[in-house]
């Protein structure tokens, strides 16, 4: 049950999302490139990071339905639930959350890109979107 849960994400806006589109082409239709989660599915006394985070964008990994951009995040490669830290950059009609689920061996290293300003805020899941996100993972 997703009841009470949230999602701790920093917002790509303006100049930083054009910017990161021209630098890394979307290979799909769909585009997303909006934001970065730093946790998800978390309650609501959370504590996360209140000072800009430190993105270096560390290369881009491709599936046949997915692109997402690889990055580090203060220093760490991975969120506090244990996946990668990424940007969803397309998806050919498949989940979003699903260009989550990557594999090391498939990260192109990219030369890295300073991603700075980041700030995070918490945003109230709703149990629906919670409940297709982690179906969604599940199934892939």
């Amino acid at each position: 049950m997703a009841k009470n849960k949230w999602r701790v994400g920093a917002a790509l806006q303006g100049n930083k999302r054009a910017l990161l589109l021209r630098m890394f082409r979307p290979k799909f239709a769909r585009v997303y490139c909006q934001s970065l989660t730093y946790a998800y599915g978390v309650g609501p006394d959370y504590t996360f990071p209140e000072d800009n985070l430190d993105v270096r964008i560390t290369g881009i990994h491709r599936t046949d339905t997915t692109e997402a951009l690889v990055c580090t995040v203060n220093g760490q490669t991975h969120r506090p639930d244990g996946r990668r830290f990424h940007i969803t950059l397309s998806t050919d009609g498949a989940a979003p959350a699903t260009a989550g689920d990557i594999d090391d061996a498939r990260i192109e290293p990219v030369n890295p890109v300073l991603v700075s300003g980041l700030r995070c805020t918490r945003e109230k899941l709703r149990p629906a979107k919670f409940e297709h996100n982690a179906q969604a993972r599940a199934a892939a």
